[in-house]
Formats: structure tokens, sequence, C-alpha cells
């Protein structure tokens, strides 16, 4: 369960004229966990070939432990997702999960969470996906058991590095 999982699979299709899809957001519904605890970055690729594998990264978006968020809003570079009339594509959103023993994820994107350079009516939306969840025997020395609080601030104290890229 703790790794990157293609989460959504898209069929985007602008029919009246042409379009650029300029930011998507997505949300985590019910008692998931955030963008920043459980989730550590999402990102969106193109599928070229229609075989359900991202073939082509467009954005990825990490997230801080700092400022966990239910809402994240990805803006897609310019020129990116742009569709002549009748043009069809095909995208690929996957999450970087990460969950501890009894912890779930479910990820959503409705109506008003597409913004388009010309705005139009959307079909089939909003889109779930399954809850994602992660359990395990705890007795197991693989299980990934939730830190104590004890044990949480021994790991922050332990120093380590980090990179800004500007």
């Amino acid at each position: 369960m703790n790794k990157k999982i293609d989460i959504m699979h898209l069929r985007t299709k602008s029919v009246d004229g042409s379009n650029e899809i300029k930011s998507i957001t997505v949300k985590t519904i019910g008692s998931s966990q955030k963008f920043g605890e459980g989730i550590k970055s999402i990102a969106f690729y193109i599928d070229e070939n229609g075989n359900g594998k991202g073939d082509d990264l467009i954005v990825e978006k990490t997230f801080s432990s700092e400022e966990p968020l239910s809402v994240a809003v990805v803006d897609m570079p310019d020129g990116s997702l742009t569709f002549n009339a009748g043009e069809e594509k095909m995208i690929v959103v996957q999450a970087d999960i990460f969950l501890y023993n009894s912890q779930s994820v479910q990820f959503s994107i409705s109506n008003n969470d597409i913004k388009l350079e010309n705005q139009m009516n959307f079909a089939e939306l909003p889109v779930n996906t399954d809850v994602y969840r992660y359990a395990c025997d705890e007795s197991d020395s693989q299980c990934n058991v939730l830190p104590t609080e004890e044990e949480e601030e021994k790991i922050e104290d332990d120093g380590g590095c980090s990179i800004l890229f500007l």
C-alpha cells in the first residue's frame, strides 16, 4: 500500500471548440488522511497510448507535513493540457501514499474543481476513487504502526537535511 499508486484515469475531451485545462483541484473526502499527512505527492501524467499507464509527466506537487491540507489545487503548466475541438486526452493521476495501520484515504474531483481557459459544462463529474486503506497485523515487524507521541518527538529531534528548489 505505501507507494505510488495510480488513483484515477481521466478521459478528457473538448467537444465545443478548443480549450485548455488550467488547474485541477483534488480533495480528500470522509475521514481521509490529508495531503502532507498520508499523501506525500500527487502527479498528473498523459497516457499517450491509452494503456492506462502514465507516459509523460505533466506536473507533480509535493506536500509538507507542516501544513496538512484536505484540498490540493494543482496548476497545470501553460500549454500542457491544450485541446483542439474534438481532441481527447487520457490523464493518469498518481498519488504517493504513506499510511499507518488503520489509516485510509479517498480522493474526489467535482464540477467546480477543474478550471478551464474557456469555461464550459462538464459531463461525468464528480469522480471519486475507491477508499485506499492500510491494514496489517501489528505483531508483524513489517507493519507500519503509527508512532507514539514519544517516538514522534525522537524522530523529529534526529535532525536531517533538506533541499530547496528555486
